[in-house]
């Protein structure tokens, strides 16, 4: 990972007379910070605070696979520049889906965490245990048997580590059909699933919000539950109505509302 090219993909918006920088950690790898900043709900906390923002991994708009060294290492180096040109100011890690996943396990290093006065997740896609992770990934693989598209590829037990050998060109006729975003399950395949959210919260010391829609089909409260009351954590939980995987959008009003509050009460 070179550090100045990182540097070179960060950008700042929002309010610069905020004592508060928000550092944006997208999901979906290969999406792009775009879809995120776009929706109601960040354009109007903008008015309030400073924003970091970068796209994960230039590699990814490349459809290549992204090991997670990469992404991790990539956000350390964020958050060390922006530690490094505001000192004086609270940073606070706000990741959706995908990005919850990426800002844990970069909060794994403390020499991260040294800098950082909270965290936000918002729709936090990380799988409870190894155990569901992979039961998503067979789900998502019987999907893909019932496709002609697919015979000549999952003939044989498809795994983790080879899912990405479908060819670039199939994953995208058949994903972009669906609607997925084309070859991100792909390119993290062989060790997103394999992540577990109890390794990843373990003896967290930062303030930690989740924030979570009430009809979000890829990240529900049975995930989180057995964090919320930790006495190791000091987490805080919002539950927001009429909200699907995108709460910011979806309900902006009680989006904005949860992220004030929890500042107020916590950084």
């Amino acid at each position: 990972m070179k550090k100045n090219s990182v540097i070179e993909n960060l950008y700042y918006t929002g309010n610069p007379n905020s004592d508060i920088v928000f550092v944006m950690v997208h999901g979906g790898p290969g999406a792009g910070v775009v879809h995120l900043r776009n929706m109601e709900g960040i354009k109007e906390i903008e008015r309030y605070y400073q924003f970091a923002y970068y796209d994960q991994c230039i590699v990814s708009f490349a459809q290549k696979k992204i090991a997670k060294n990469q992404l991790v290492d990539e956000l350390s180096i964020v958050i060390d520049s922006v530690f490094a040109r505001f000192p004086d100011k609270k940073i606070i890690l706000f990741a959706a889906s995908f990005g919850c996943l990426i800002s844990l396990l970069a909060i794994e290093d403390k020499n991260v965490t040294k800098n950082l006065s909270g965290l936000i997740m918002c729709s936090p896609f990380v799988y409870k245990n190894k155990k569901e992770g992979l039961n998503k990934f067979n789900l998502m693989v019987k999907e893909f048997s019932g496709n002609s598209i697919f015979k000549n590829f999952i003939s044989n037990h498809l795994s983790l580590r080879n899912f990405d050998s479908i060819p670039l060109k199939i994953i995208y006729k058949f994903l972009g059909k669906k609607g997925y975003q084309p070859r991100h399950i792909a390119q993290v395949s062989d060790w997103m699933f394999e992540q577990e959210l109890s390794t990843c919260l373990r003896n967290e010391k930062i303030p930690i919000l989740i924030i979570q829609g009430d009809m979000d089909k890829f990240s529900v409260i049975s995930d989180v539950e057995p964090y919320l009351n930790d006495e190791n954590l000091d987490t805080t939980y919002e539950r927001v109505p009429k909200c699907g995987h995108d709460v910011p959008k979806d309900n902006p009003i009680d989006f904005e509302l949860s992220i004030t509050q929890f500042i107020d009460e916590k950084i």
